[in-house]
C-alpha cells in the first residue's frame, strides 16, 4: 500500500514536470510570433525574447511597447486618411456638378429635338380626334339595337324552358309506355305462374296420408331393429358366460389336482406314522416310570423311531389341508355347474325368441341369420329416410304454396291497378305535350335568333361595336390631351435648363479626375499601412493575453510541481542531503518504536537491567536507506552499541523481548484480535543458568494473562522448570514416541 502511494506521488511528480514543461513550450510558440517591423528600434528586444533572453516580465512589457507604438501609429495614419477623405469630397462634389452641367446640356438639346416631333404629332392627332367625333351616331344605333334584343330575353327564356318540358313530357309519355309493356309483360307472366302453383298445390294434397303410412312402417321397422338388437345381446352375454366357464373348468381341474396330490400325501404319512407308532412311544418313556403299554419302570432297549416318520402335528396339519383342498375342488366345480346351468337356460330362451320371431329351430342358426338380417333392416332404414325425407319436402313445400299462392295473387291485383293508372297518366301527359308544342311554334315564328345564347351573343356583339367606337373616341381625344401636356412639359423643362446653364460655371473636368485620382492613390497608401499596423496589433495583443495566461499557469503548475516533488522526495526518502527514509519505513519506524518501547519492559527483565534496545537514529550514510537499525543500550557501562556486537545468549533475548512486543503492539492496535498461544522454538541452549531463570520468568509471566506459552527445546534443564510437558522419545526402530506429562 505504501509503495503504491510513493510511485503515485513520484508519477504525479513527473506528470507535473511535464505539464511545466508544455506550458513552457507554449508560451515559446507565442513569443516567437511577436509581430514587429524590421526598421522598428524594438526589433533587437523581439529578437531577444525569442531567444529566451529575457525574464517574463521583460517579455510581457516588451509586447505592451509593441503595442503602444503600433496604437500610435494607428492613430496618426487614421487622422491623415480622414484628412484625405475631406479632400476626396471636395473633389467629388465638384466632379458631380461638372457632370450634372454636362448632363443638363445632353438633356436641353434632346427636350428641344422632342418638343419638335410632339408639335408635329399635335397635328395628325387634332385631325384624328375629329373623325372619330363623327362616328358617335353609329355607336347610338348599336346600343339602341342591343336593347331591343334584351327586352326579348324572357321570351327567349320561355322558349327554352318549353322545349325543356317538351322534351321531358316526351321522355316521360316514352318512358311510362315502357312501364306500361313491363307491367303487361308481369301480369301475363304472374298470371302464368298462378296457374303452375295451383296445379302443383293439388299435387301435393296427399302428402299428409303418405307421411303418416311412413311413419307407421318406421315404428315397425324400429320394432324389428329393438327385436334384433335384443338378441345379439343375448347372444353376447351367452358367450361372456361360456368364456367364463373355461375359466372355471381350468380352476376346477387346477384345484382338483392340488386335491389329489395333497390327499395322496397325507395317506403316505399318515401310513408312516401309524408303522412308527412304538419308536414314538419311546420317545415318551422316562426311567423308573411306568411303561404305558406293559407297565415296565425299567426300559432298557427302547424302539428307534424313523427318521422318516412325521410327527403328529405335521400330520394333523397335512389333513387339514387335505380337507381344505377337497372343499376348495367341490366349490369350483358346483361354480362351474352353475354357469353351465345358466348358459343352458339362455341358450333355450334364445332358441325361443328367435323361432318366434324369425323361425329359426337351432342355436347355431341364429348369429349367421342376425347377421344378414341386421343389413337387410339398415338397407330399409336408408329407403325410408329417403322417402320419409322426400315427403317432408313435399309437406314444406305444400305450406310455402298456402302463402305464395295468396301472395302472388295480391300482387297481380296490384299490377292490375298500377296498368290502368299508368293508362290515364300516359293520356294526360300526351294532351301536356301537344299544348307545349303549339307555345314553341308562336315564339320561334316571332323571335329572330334561334336561342337565348344566341341573342346574348348578339347583344354582346352590338354593345362591343358601340364599345369600341366611344373609346376610340376617348383615346382620341386623350392622345391629343397628353400630347399637348408633353408639349408643356418640355418647354417647362427647355426653360428650367436654360435658366440652370447660365448660373452655373464652367469647370475643367480632367483636371479634376487627375486630382481625385492622386488623392485616392495616397489614401490607398494609407490605409493599407494602417491595416497592416492593426494586424500587428491584434497579432500582439492574441500573443500578450496568451502569454499572461500562460505565465499563469505555469506560475501555478510550478507552485504545485514545488508542493508534489517535495512530497514525492520526502515519501520516497530522495531528499538531497537527508536521511534516506521513504514513508513506508516512516510508519514503520513510528510502530518500531512502539514495539521496541514493549519489547525493552521483557529486556530488562530477563537481562537483569542491563540492556535496553533503541532505534539507530542516523544513518551510516547519506546514500543508503535509514530508520529501521538497532542499538542496544549498556547500562552498566552507559555505552551504545550494535545489536550485532551482542552474544549468542543475548541476541535471544534481545530476539524474544522483540517477539513479545510486537505480540503487546498487535494486540493493542487491532482491537478485536487476541494472541492466546506463543511458540518459542530452540535459542535456550545459549544461555547460562543465570539468563535462562531470566528467560524463563518473562515467559512465565505471560500466562498469568489466561495466555498459552509452548517452548520447544532439548535443553535437559528446562524440564524441572515446565509444568505441563510434551516429551518425544527416538526409538530404536527408527520412530519417536510422545508422552504428556502434566504437572
Amino acid at each position: 500500500m505504501y509503495s503504491d502511494l510513493q510511485d503515485r506521488l513520484k508519477k504525479d511528480a513527473l506528470d507535473l514536470a511535464k505539464e511545466n514543461d508544455r506550458a513552457e513550450a507554449s508560451i515559446r510558440q507565442y513569443i516567437n510570433g511577436i509581430a514587429c517591423p524590421q526598421d522598428d528600434v524594438l526589433s533587437i528586444e523581439v529578437e531577444k525574447a525569442k531567444a529566451n533572453e529575457l525574464t517574463m516580465e521583460e517579455k510581457i512589457d516588451l509586447v505592451h511597447q509593441l503595442i503602444g507604438q503600433d496604437e500610435e501609429r494607428f492613430t496618426k495614419t487614421s487622422t491623415q486618411i480622414t484628412v484625405l477623405d475631406e479632400q476626396i469630397n471636395e473633389h467629388t462634389k465638384k466632379l458631380t456638378q461638372a457632370e450634372l452641367r454636362q448632363k443638363t446640356e445632353v438633356s436641353l438639346k434632346n427636350n428641344r429635338e422632342k418638343l419638335q416631333k410632339e408639335q408635329d404629332t399635335l397635328k395628325k392627332l387634332e385631325q384624328n380626334k375629329n373623325e372619330q367625333e363623327q362616328r358617335r351616331p353609329q355607336s347610338k344605333q348599336f346600343n339602341d339595337q342591343a336593347a331591343a334584343v334584351t327586352a326579348e330575353l324572357s321570351e327567349y327564356t320561355e322558349l327554352e324552358e318549353k322545349r325543356k318540358q317538351y322534351a321531358c313530357t316526351e321522355k316521360t309519355i316514352s318512358l311510362n309506355k315502357q312501364k306500361q309493356q313491363d307491367v303487361s309483360d308481369q301480369i301475363n307472366d304472374l298470371t302464368e305462374e298462378l296457374k303452375e302453383l295451383k296445379e302443383e298445390q293439388k299435387t301435393l294434397s296427399s302428402a299428409d296420408a303418405e307421411e303418416a303410412s311412413l311413419k307407421a312402417e318406421q315404428e315397425k321397422l324400429q320394432t324389428a331393429m329393438q327385436n334384433t338388437e335384443n338378441l345379439k345381446k343375448e347372444l353376447t352375454g351367452i358367450g361372456t358366460l361360456e368364456k367364463e366357464l373355461k375359466q372355471l373348468q381350468a380352476d376346477y381341474k387346477t384345484k382338483a389336482a392340488n386335491a389329489k396330490k395333497l390327499r395322496t400325501e397325507y395317506e403316505q404319512k399318515n401310513t408312516a406314522y401309524l408303522n412308527e407308532q412304538a419308536g414314538i412311544l419311546a420317545e415318551t418313556l422316562v426311567e423308573g416310570e411306568p411303561c404305558p403299554v406293559c407297565g415296565a419302570v425299567h426300559h432298557p432297549a427302547p424302539a428307534h423311531k424313523s427318521a422318516a416318520a412325521p410327527a403328529k402335528e405335521e400330520l394333523d396339519l397335512l389333513k387339514q389341508n387335505s380337507q381344505d383342498a377337497d372343499e376348495a375342488a367341490q366349490a369350483a366345480s358346483t361354480k362351474a355347474g352353475s354357469v353351465k346351468a345358466r348358459i343352458e337356460e339362455r341358450r333355450s330362451a334364445a332358441v325361443r325368441s328367435a323361432s318366434s320371431l324369425f323361425g329359426i329351430g337351432t342355436f347355431e342358426e341364429i348369429a349367421s341369420f342376425l347377421k344378414v338380417k341386421e343389413q337387410e333392416q339398415r338397407q330399409s332404414v336408408q329407403k325410408l329416410f329417403a322417402r320419409m325425407t322426400e315427403v317432408k319436402v313435399k309437406i314444406s313445400r305444400a305450406y310455402a304454396l298456402e302463402k305464395l299462392i295468396p301472395q302472388k295473387e295480391q300482387k297481380l291485383d296490384e299490377l292490375n291497378g298500377k296498368h290502368t293508372q299508368l293508362g290515364k297518366d300516359l293520356a294526360q301527359q300526351e294532351t301536356e305535350l301537344k299544348t307545349t308544342s303549339s307555345r314553341i311554334t308562336q315564339l320561334e315564328g316571332k323571335l329572330k335568333c334561334a336561342s337565348k345564347s344566341k341573342a346574348e351573343e348578339l347583344i354582346r356583339n352590338l354593345r362591343n361595336q358601340a364599345l369600341e367606337i366611344d373609346r376610340s373616341i376617348e383615346q382620341a381625344a386623350k392622345a391629343f390631351t397628353d400630347c399637348g401636356t408633353r408639349i408643356a412639359a418640355l418647354e417647362a423643362a427647355i426653360r428650367e435648363a436654360e435658366k440652370a446653364l447660365k448660373d452655373q460655371p464652367e469647370v475643367d473636368m480632367d483636371r479634376l479626375k487627375t486630382e481625385q485620382d492622386e488623392l485616392q492613390e495616397r489614401r490607398r497608401v494609407l490605409n493599407n499601412g494602417r491595416q497592416t499596423v492593426n494586424t500587428r496589433i491584434t497579432i500582439n495583443k492574441g500573443i500578450l493575453e496568451h502569454i499572461s495566461e500562460g505565465s499563469k499557469e505555469k506560475n501555478e503548475i510550478e507552485t504545485k510541481l514545488r508542493w508534489m516533488k517535495a512530497l514525492s522526495d520526502t515519501a520516497n526518502g530522495t531528499i538531497t542531503g537527508k536521511e534516506k527514509i521513504m514513508l513506508e519505513t516512516y510508519i514503520q519506524m513510528t510502530y518500531f518504536d512502539r514495539i521496541i518501547a514493549r519489547a525493552n519492559t521483557r529486556l530488562l527483565v530477563m537481562t537483569g537491567g542491563q540492556y535496553e534496545l533503541v532505534r539507530r537514529k542516523e544513518a551510516s550514510s547519506m546514500r543508503s536507506q535509514s530508520g529501521l537499525d538497532l542499538d542496544v543500550l549498556d547500562h552498566y557501562n552507559g555505552s551504545t552499541r550494535s545489536v550485532n556486537s551482542l552474544s549468542g545468549g543475548e541476541s535471544f533475548k534481545a530476539s524474544l523481548a522483540l517477539a513479545l512486543g510486537l505480540s503487546d503492539e498487535i494486540q493493542s492496535s487491532a482491537g478485536g484480535i487476541r494472541l492466546d498461544t506463543m511458540f518459542v522454538d530452540e535459542g535456550f541452549g545459549s544461555l547460562d543458568e543465570e539468563s535462562l531463570q531470566q528467560a524463563v520468568t518473562a515467559l512465565t509471566s505471560l500466562t498469568e494473562g489466561n495466555k498459552l506459552v509452548g517452548i520447544i527445546s532439548h535443553v535437559a534443564e528446562l524440564k524441572n522448570r515446565i509444568d505441563n510437558q510434551i516429551v518425544v522419545t527416538k526409538e530404536r526402530s527408527g520412530g519417536s514416541k510422545v508422552t504428556i506429562d502434566p504437572a
